[in-house]
């Protein structure tokens, strides 16, 4: 086998693993991970040298890993009569991107958006302001409430968010153990508690729109993130 033949497989196997897009749950998160990791940023790191890049990429990497946790933790809901999505992207909204979608037997649309942050702090809510340990994370929902807008103005039907909670505590008053939080009109659950929460009928009638006719609309209108973002 010539070097010319070695070098091509090399090059193939490459392309499978960190160029080929992928599709599902944290996907488009992986690929900004992968694409924040330029060689250069790998030898700093091997080096001991701390980048920017080489921060976001293990932050977008720690939110792939929780995406996937979310969407095992969906999985049984699709034998349940849901429809399940996950990395969708938005056209026509730049690089947003939606971690998951549900549309449930009755016709609920509940977008879930997963966050993975440190156990050592719990989240809790404290005069209006969404804390994690000490620090105000509450600008972190206002890419929540984008996506809610532009996914209820695509599919003509109000969108209930819902933020699944992975590792970090939630504490409530009194500092007692929390199964939820809320904060204007943003439910936070623990991730333990998702399918609990959403076997739960909604007080709300379903919008007056067909399953099918929903499902039809997120296949056509909502991509998969990345093999929309790779399209020439």
């Amino acid at each position: 086998m010539t070097l010319l033949t070695l070098a091509a497989i090399a090059a193939a196997v490459w392309w499978w693993r960190y160029r080929r897009p992928a599709a599902g749950a944290g996907a488009s998160a992986e690929a900004r991970a992968r694409a924040l990791l330029t060689p250069w940023v790998r030898i700093a790191e091997r080096l001991g040298i701390r980048t920017q890049a080489a921060a976001l990429a293990r932050r977008s990497r720690q939110g792939a890993e929780g995406e996937r946790r979310t969407a095992a933790l969906l999985a049984p809901l699709a034998r349940e009569g849901w429809h399940v999505y996950h990395d969708l992207a938005v056209p026509g909204r730049g690089r947003m991107n939606v971690d998951h979608l549900l549309i449930s037997p009755a016709g609920h649309v509940v977008l879930p958006d997963s966050k993975k942050w440190s156990a050592r702090q719990p989240v809790t809510i404290r005069a209006g302001r969404l804390l994690h340990g000490t620090a105000d994370v509450t600008a972190r929902l206002n890419g929540l409430r984008a996506e809610i807008a532009a996914v209820s103005e695509i599919l003509g039907v109000p969108v209930t968010p819902l933020v699944v909670m992975h590792d970090a505590p939630l504490v409530g008053p009194r500092g007692r153990t929390a199964t939820s939080l809320d904060l204007a009109g943003i439910r936070i659950v623990p991730a333990a508690r998702l399918l609990a929460h959403l076997r739960t009928p909604p007080p709300l009638p379903a919008p007056r729109r067909p399953v099918a006719d929903l499902a039809h609309a997120v296949t056509r209108r909502l991509p998969a993130y990345t093999r929309y973002h790779q399209r020439p």
